[in-house]
């Protein structure tokens, strides 16, 4: 579970990279908000994708409606998985996402905190340091359930699709693909938190 945006999914690239290569047999479903959804194309680990807006990431968003919340104890329960990974930043908690799990009957529930959650965690990794990189937060929760980690780097896979589509884009109506386009770099400035945006 990773239940933010696109690039706190991408972040969790190197620990999805690691789960599948400790346990290249298992099915990885990704939960993650409709948003973060997107960057599963991004991710060839993932075999699944479960998009959903939970109402403690939506604070003031989302409207109170207790049937919206049994529906994906329900969804849960019927994906009948195995272990629930709860990936958070700093400042959030593992324990309403676990609670849920918990709900849905799923066995293994991992998370880090800095609070106790009384048992609602099968594994309560005590928290990092608040400085700590998001990928290394990561990274120690599965480590800390006994993965090994070879690789600690990001990675994504642009799909094969998307770069026929970009190079089409590319090139416009010129027809020959041996054209060269000289170096160039794209940035993005902006993201849906403020706080990570550039000064105007």
């Amino acid at each position: 579970m990773r239940l933010d945006n696109i690039g706190d999914v991408i972040m969790t690239s190197p620990a999805l990279r690691a789960i599948k290569e400790n346990l290249p047999n298992c099915r990885l479903t990704l939960m993650a908000s409709p948003g973060g959804a997107q960057a599963a194309a991004l991710l060839p680990w993932v075999d699944e994708v479960l998009p959903w807006r939970v109402l403690w990431q939506d604070l003031g968003k989302l409207d109170f409606n207790p049937e919206r919340e049994w529906e994906l104890v329900k969804i849960l329960q019927a994906g009948e998985f195995d272990a629930a990974i709860i990936f958070t930043s700093f400042s959030q908690s593992p324990h309403p996402a676990a609670f849920v799990c918990y709900l849905a009957g799923i066995p293994s529930r991992w998370g880090e905190s800095k609070e106790l959650g009384n048992g609602v965690l099968t594994l309560e990794v005590p928290a990092a340091p608040d400085e700590i990189h998001q990928v290394e937060r990561n990274l120690r929760l599965i480590e800390a359930g006994g993965f090994e980690v070879s690789d600690r780097s990001l990675c994504i896979q642009i799909p094969e699709t998307a770069q026929k589509e970009a190079l089409s884009l590319l090139l416009g109506s010129n027809q020959d693909d041996n054209c060269q386009f000289p170096p160039y770099f794209l940035l993005n400035p902006w993201t849906s938190c403020q706080s990570r945006n550039y000064d105007s």
